[in-house]
């Protein structure tokens, strides 16, 4: 008996839970190992453009003149820096001191790259629901709605 309670119980919940879902939405379906991997992928794309982002904003500090303050002094930590006789002149130097402006300039188009990196690599899935979404809110906008 006690056993039956038990099923009946998840049973229940199982119907509550399940309330509301739509099972046409195209994010709710099982998914293989690639579609997973891809979204991983998607997502840590996803996580370079918010960092970019974050950097710009916290940089583009600006004084009463409205130029950019300082010099940057930027680091590669790639292979040229295991190289012998590299000045910070030297285009290929690891180590390079350039304007703030520039600075932000270069990652600026680094940002715009990293965006639309992710978005060529954005899930099949996700660009169906958002489109999806997008004909529902024009739908229930009756203001978009009478303009078109």
């Amino acid at each position: 008996m006690e056993k039956y309670q038990e099923f009946e119980q998840s049973q229940r919940k199982a119907a509550r839970l399940s309330e509301g879902v739509d099972f046409d939405d195209v994010r709710i379906r099982e998914f293989s190992r690639a579609e997973m991997d891809s979204v991983m992928s998607y997502m840590s794309m996803g996580t370079e453009v918010v960092l970019l982002r974050d950097m710009i904003e916290r940089i583009s500090i600006t004084n009463v003149n409205g130029e950019h303050q300082g010099k940057v002094v930027h680091i590669d930590l790639g292979s040229a820096s295991n190289k012998e006789g590299h000045d910070a002149s030297s285009p290929k130097s690891p180590l390079s001191v350039q304007p703030l402006d520039q600075f932000l300039i270069d990652l600026k188009q680094k940002l715009e790259e990293a965006e639309k990196k992710q978005q060529e690599h954005k899930p099949e899935w996700l660009k169906q629901w958002q489109e999806q979404q997008k004909h529902l809110d024009d739908s229930k906008n009756p203001v978009l709605k009478q303009a078109s």
